[in-house]
């Protein structure tokens, strides 16, 4: 089977499904079907596996996210990080550069964590995105920091919305906001 070039991503195209699916996620509640088709729709574009492999890699990233939300101060870390690794095991192995996919799924349920307990870090949602990034690409931290930054203000924005729906201003804004950061990324990964 043909190995995924990652770092080939349209990021205006990746950034309208990012924006997509955070919306879902805190618009949809409980509900993980629309989760699901677009977690789906984000890793076919961006990776370009067989459809087999997307369908395991949507159900991981499902099961995590939804391991992890269930209950907030109740979230199963462990079944969380078991789907991640999951997850990135099948990117690292179906991609041109594979990288550590222990540590990435460590780090993406750090930074799931920090954004949900900013108060019982010391680390910045920033910087734990930032560092998330560099480890799948396999870059210098510094090449992503940008990326993190616009991202997490991105999430901020949409996690101080008292109702969790954005109004037309701050839609725009959320949306810009993912556009860079992905725009950033993809500048200074290649």
């Amino acid at each position: 089977m043909k190995k995924a070039n990652l770092r080939a991503f349209n990021s205006k195209k990746v950034s309208e499904l990012d924006s997509r699916l955070w919306i879902s996620y805190y618009k949809d509640n409980k509900n993980y079907i629309p989760l699901f088709i677009k977690a789906l729709s984000i890793m076919k574009f961006q990776l370009s596996f067989s459809w087999i492999a997307i369908g395991k890699l949507a159900i991981h990233t499902t099961n995590a996210a939804r391991n992890y939300r269930f209950k907030r101060g109740n979230e199963n870390y462990d079944k969380s990080l078991s789907s991640l690794i999951m997850m990135y095991k099948v990117v690292s192995n179906n991609c041109t550069i594979p990288f550590d996919y222990k540590k990435a799924a460590a780090s993406e349920i750090e930074w799931w964590d920090v954004e949900r307990y900013p108060e019982n870090h010391n680390q910045s949602l920033a910087k734990s995105l930032s560092k998330n990034m560099a480890l799948v690409f396999s870059v210098e931290t510094y090449k992503t920091k940008e990326y993190g930054e616009k991202r997490s203000q991105a999430l901020e924005l949409i996690k101080q919305s008292s109702d969790k729906h954005l109004d037309d201003k701050n839609a725009l804004k959320f949306k810009a906001l993912l556009d860079e950061a992905w725009g950033s990324l993809h500048r200074n990964i290649n």
